[in-house]
């Protein structure tokens, strides 16, 4: 499992996820309004970015798992990264809507499971097309 570097992606992946619950999305001077009432907007400020965070976290290290089944494991990947595309989405729009902070370092974490998981995917992709190849041999 772990000599495949689509492993070595997700689990980059569900590191980055985890990355989330440290760095917050935009900040803002103490005392604002609304989200930026402790000075930044994170993923606790809002119980459904929370749960998608730990959901997506949950959905890629389940991914790594599947590793004996090649085109499974394609299609969660596949249905992970646009999961996490909306999740990115969702985050960008709520902090822009917000008006009062600055944009931080979070989001650009947050865009970084989405890289790794294209990059799993190609290379889960790779290795259908070299089973292909040597079952065409046979």
């Amino acid at each position: 499992m772990i000599q495949r570097i689509q492993s070595l992606f997700l689990l980059l992946s569900a590191l980055s996820y985890g990355l989330i619950f440290l760095f917050p999305f935009s900040t803002a001077e103490a005392g604002s309004e609304g989200a930026y009432i402790d000075g930044d907007f994170d993923v606790f400020d809002h119980s459904f970015l929370l749960a998608l965070n730990i959901l997506c976290m949950a959905y890629v290290i389940i991914d790594i798992f599947l590793f004996k089944n090649r085109n499974l494991q394609k299609s969660m990947v596949t249905i992970s990264f646009i999961v996490g595309f909306a999740y990115f989405s969702l985050a960008t729009f709520m902090t822009i809507q917000s008006k009062f902070g600055s944009i931080s370092i979070g989001l650009i974490i947050l865009l970084l499971p989405c890289i790794f998981q294209y990059l799993a995917k190609r290379f889960i992709q790779n290795d259908i097309n070299i089973v292909k190849s040597m079952d065409r041999i046979r």
